[in-house]
């Protein structure tokens, strides 16, 4: 969002006032549907609360749902977006299970030294606004 912000304001008029109104318009939008329902309102935001729930409950909504999972393998990935790195996270802090992750050949070794600080955030699945 910042970055956002400080890009706008470096364009040209109108089309930074349009920029920003994008922006606030979008926020705006995603502040509303988060205050109208509990339902998850995208992919992304499922995979917050999950990660969020496994968090709270110390591991326990991962041993309700899946009590007999020991290992957890995610393949081909080519990128890895910050709330499914959170999940891992919060999988890999709070339940026994083993996880593993392969990367596409082109990516993995940049992935693979990105990971640690990937998985390293405090407050995973949080949203953040200011």
């Amino acid at each position: 969002i910042t970055a956002w912000r400080t890009a706008a304001s470096e364009l040209s008029e109108p089309i930074d006032a349009d920029t920003t109104e994008l922006l606030e318009t979008a926020l705006n939008l995603e502040r509303g549907l988060r205050t109208e329902t509990e339902k998850a309102i995208s992919d992304i935001e499922f995979v917050r609360q999950a990660t969020r729930s496994l968090t709270t409950s110390d591991g326990a909504a991962w041993s309700e749902a899946f009590d007999h999972i020991e290992r957890l393998s995610i393949f081909g990935l080519s990128s890895i977006s910050a709330p499914y790195a959170d999940f891992v996270h919060s999988i890999v802090a709070t339940t026994p299970v083993d996880v593993h992750i392969y990367f596409r050949r082109a990516t993995g070794e940049y992935l693979s030294d990105r990971m640690p600080a990937l998985l390293d955030v405090s407050g995973p699945g949080s949203v953040v606004f200011e």
